[in-house]
């Protein structure tokens, strides 16, 4: 497991779920063909000039057909 060692240095519960969803987030990003830094500055750019609505949530998961072609590995 790839977030093991990380763990074991999260000092409170919700930094290590916080570490999980960002492990998640960028290991799905990988299984979709995305460069997983690209897609996770996309991500909090939209989000940072969007906020956080459902619809813009939506657009933004990894498997979205709405994803710009610069994120994907070429």
């Amino acid at each position: 497991m790839i977030g093991r060692k990380g763990f074991l240095f999260a000092d409170t519960e919700a930094g290590a779920e916080a570490t999980a969803v960002w492990y998640s987030l960028s290991q799905s990003a990988i299984m979709n063909g995305l460069v997983p830094e690209k897609y996770i500055e996309y991500v909090l750019t939209r989000l940072k000039n969007e906020g956080i609505r459902e619809e813009v949530l939506e657009d933004l998961l990894p498997y979205s057909r709405t994803l710009p072609g610069h994120l994907y590995k070429k």
